[in-house]
């Protein structure tokens, strides 16, 4: 081989090696997010499988974003005190043992175990420190959005092949075969994460157990009463409220704003205790000078309201699809291939530009290509909607949501010192995963009420009946409840004993009421969108000048065995 050959290989080998942990934390980012569409889809086949009801496996969907939510700041100091790669690869083992353990789970407690808890715990792990390792890891600003960009469309692509895969596995095999899926991808990913350098930012600091225990009551009281709010209402209860069969009465309170307040309070109580242990001069879990930052806090905020209108379209969308169009789990997954295919080639493509443009601008224009894509949504939405009618809506609303998330987490977290990107980064995951919820919760019971809303409207009208608004509410939530807890089945059954001529009126109010609940949703994602862009406009440029901070580099480790 002649010497020009041997330092061509020589580059390339170099080039590989620089963006394998790039690689590793993608493969380890995948699993977290395509086991969550998987799940979604094969709610069914768990149910009959399990021998459970729907309620069951969908707090366990619920639990598991919970756990996520409250241990994610957890999950980031441990990388801090006990090592990145350490406490990565320990991530991996973790939630590769939920996965196996939810493949083989024989109940529904065990598939709780499994998935919500073990698999919820690896992910607060593993999502913080992957996304904090990226600043750490490429410090060149080019780089480093290049690195962000392609995350963010790997992520995409995973949501994208999630519903499909799960369909075809549920439909033709086992959705056991998901969860075994993801254990085979976390084995590599272990092995390959050993090449990771070690960083160790507070080698012998200790954990603030009191903090832990504040933030974890806080984060996981406040989105529980978040997830609530679909079911009781955000302020006054629109049903009985009962724990372990016991009535509450709550003063005719929802439990929502009850636990919301707590949770709030628990959080302001954890923040007031990391400022008591800062002055004793003992670690803090969180460092409070990130909370005196403001262009952290605008980059926050930004990244908390966009997760509220994704999250809000991406739970609407699908069950409007299959409830309203018919559609299945995998015909379902085709129609948001135009979006998740988006979202990857925008995140990728246009990370060049972030060090020239700023970060800011790419946003923005995301902002706005994003409330194209919605006005678009809302123009074509009919009962009569077809796939390629959805495309180009679709197509809008990926590269908005492409240039938002490709570019947010990069000028966040590049906002803070080298030594509070772990902090920052766990904070940011926290929010991330809470403004899901409230965006589910938010848009997802909108939607809800809005259709039941219409249905009861449209039917009172057409016998010639009117009600007082107490009553009407009263008949939603009748319609939303027998809806829930009847099987289709029942309901079918229900149906054929009525007159044809009113089985065929009735079908077209539920249509109807589908098309206008979802088209209002749109709206109110639209309303959540303007208030990203207002939020937005407090954001540092991201420009070129915008630098890592690097007085304080994160101390290198060197290998050990016992690591």
């Amino acid at each position: 081989m002649t010497a020009e050959g041997s330092e061509s290989t020589g580059g390339l080998r170099e080039r590989a090696e620089h963006w394998t942990p790039l690689a590793v934390v993608c493969s380890a980012m995948i699993i977290t997010v395509i086991d969550t569409t998987m799940m979604t889809v094969a709610i069914s086949a768990i149910v009959a499988d399990l021998d459970t009801s729907v309620t069951a496996v969908q707090g366990a969907i619920s639990l598991y974003a919970l756990v996520m939510a409250a241990f994610m700041m957890l999950g980031a100091k441990l990388g801090n005190v006990y090592g990145v790669r350490r406490m990565f690869r320990i991530g991996l083992v973790i939630y590769g043992v939920g996965t196996v353990l939810a493949a083989l789970s024989w109940n529904i407690y065990a598939l709780l175990l499994g998935w919500s808890v073990l698999e919820g715990l690896g992910a607060a792990i593993l999502l913080p420190l992957a996304y904090a390792m990226l600043p750490i890891l490429y410090t060149d600003p080019k780089e480093r959005a290049l690195a962000f960009g392609v995350l963010t469309g790997v992520l995409a692509g995973a949501a994208a092949v999630g519903p499909i895969l799960g369909g075809t596995l549920t439909t033709y095999f086992t959705w056991r075969l998901g969860f075994a899926l993801e254990a085979v991808i976390a084995v590599p990913t272990f092995f390959f994460a050993a090449r990771l350098a070690e960083y160790r930012p507070e080698e012998g600091a200790s954990i603030d157990v009191v903090g832990t225990a504040l933030s974890v009551l806080g984060l996981g009281t406040l989105v529980v009463g978040v997830l609530l709010s679909g079911r009781y209402g955000w302020w006054g209860a629109i049903r009985p409220f009962s724990v372990a069969g016991v009535e509450l009465g709550l003063l005719g309170l929802s439990p929502t704003p009850i636990l919301v307040a707590a949770g709030l309070s628990l959080l302001v109580g954890f923040l007031h205790w990391q400022r008591i242990r800062e002055r004793r001069g003992e670690t803090p879990l969180v460092k409070t000078s990130i909370f005196g930052n403001g262009a952290y806090l605008a980059g926050l905020s930004t990244y908390f309201v966009s997760w509220i209108a994704l999250g809000g379209i991406l739970f609407v969308l699908p069950v409007f699809l299959q409830g309203a169009l018919g559609y299945t789990a995998f015909d379902t997954g085709v129609a948001l291939l135009p979006f998740s295919l988006s979202v990857f080639v925008v995140s990728i493509g246009t990370a060049k530009f972030t060090h020239s443009v700023g970060g800011k601008r790419l946003i923005q224009l995301g902002v706005g290509v994003l409330a194209l894509g919605l006005a678009a949504l809302f123009v074509v939405t009919s009962v009569a909607m077809t796939t390629v009618e959805l495309v180009v809506p679709l197509l809008l609303v990926g590269v908005g949501i492409g240039l938002v998330l490709a570019n947010i987490v990069n000028l966040t977290l590049s906002t803070v010192e080298a030594e509070e990107t772990m902090e920052a980064s766990g904070v940011s995951m926290a929010v991330n995963w809470l403004g899901t919820s409230v965006g589910t919760a938010v848009v997802g019971s909108f939607m809800l009420t809005a259709t039941y809303g219409s249905v009861v409207d449209q039917i009172l009208s057409s016998v010639g009946l009117g009600v007082g608004t107490a009553s009407r509410r009263e008949l939603v939530v009748l319609l939303q409840d027998a809806t829930e807890f009847l099987t289709m089945a029942e309901r079918q059954a229900l149906l054929a004993q009525l007159p044809a001529e009113v089985q065929q009126a009735l079908a077209g109010i539920v249509e109807q009421a589908m098309v206008q609940g979802f088209r209002n949703t749109v709206l109110l994602v639209g309303v959540f969108v303007i208030l990203l862009g207002l939020t937005s406009t407090f954001l540092p440029t991201g420009k070129a000048q915008v630098q890592p901070a690097e007085p304080t580099p994160p101390d290198v480790v060197p290998d050990r065995a016992d690591d």
